[in-house]
């Protein structure tokens, strides 16, 4: 009974198994870096008066790669907790400055979108 894993390639050298993401680093880093662009995030619009859309959209890059060095890999489930962190950062900076805007859910479409790309990956078939 041989499996896709012990059946060689085409070059006749065995395949590896693929590592499995590290999940608790990578919540560990999406944690720490949420935290800190969400406060990051919390000052620019306190400070500007103004909710800068790029600022959304790199609060979602620094959680996906943060997100992504913690697990190692890129994969569904280190996706899924980059999307899941850069949404409470983001609706967590609002919230902190009082409230959403009429944008907000144009922030979070950029913010999530980005952090699903760079940590999610391109999943092989």
């Amino acid at each position: 009974m041989n499996t896709q894993e012990s059946m060689p390639s085409r070059y006749g050298t065995p395949r590896r198994k693929e590592a499995k993401p590290n999940m608790g680093m990578a919540v560990i880093a999406a944690l720490v870096s949420g935290f800190v662009a969400m406060m990051l995030w919390c000052g620019l619009i306190q400070l500007t008066g103004w909710e800068i859309g790029f600022a959304a959209w790199g609060v979602g890059v620094v959680i996906g790669f943060a997100t992504l060095w913690g697990a190692g890999r890129t994969g569904f489930k280190p996706g899924l907790v980059a999307v899941v962190v850069t949404v409470f950062a983001i609706l967590g900076g609002h919230c902190l400055t009082g409230g959403v805007s009429v944008f907000t859910g144009l922030w979070l479409i950029l913010g999530v979108g980005s952090a699903l790309r760079i940590a999610g990956g391109k999943e092989k078939p």
